[in-house]
């Protein structure tokens, strides 16, 4: 059976008088790639905010990895947190470090990814994405995209 990572059921959102999301929901499972595409106002980044705990919906339930995460304490919903990732609108890179360098700090900074072997891990993450060769890569020799 496959492993469902995200369970947003009956989400209804809304801003005073504008209602961004009714009655959404939907499911991600292991292994699936999502992505969230739309005008400017419509949502995405409230959908994301919602999933990650950081907004909570005017009703309906978001669940990651099996859990309610509006029912976990902080320290909880930190630790599926780190199990997230994000990329921001704006790459979020640190300009004097290379591509290896970003991701080797992030990953040195997280207690919950001490004991993993980063080099694997790094290697892994730009190979699933084809980015194998930017590792050595300035920020500022990448590509939009490649961001």
């Amino acid at each position: 059976m496959r492993e469902k990572v995200i369970e947003i059921s009956g989400l209804f959102k809304k801003f005073e008088n504008k209602v961004v999301f009714r009655d959404f929901s939907m499911q991600l499972y292991r292994g699936e790639t999502l992505v969230i595409a739309g005008k400017s106002g419509m949502g995405k980044s409230v959908l994301l905010k919602c999933i990650s705990g950081l907004m909570e919906p005017d009703s309906g339930s978001v669940s990651i990895f099996g859990k309610d995460i509006f029912s976990l304490k902080e320290s909880q919903m930190n630790e599926i947190r780190n199990r997230m990732g994000f990329l921001f609108q704006g790459a979020a890179l640190y300009d004097s470090m290379s591509v290896y360098e970003n991701l080797l700090f992030t990953l040195q900074r997280n207690k919950f990814l001490k004991n993993i072997h980063a080099e694997t891990r790094i290697t892994e993450a730009l190979e699933s994405v084809g980015l194998s060769e930017a590792a050595d890569m300035m920020p500022s020799e990448l590509s939009g995209g490649m961001k």
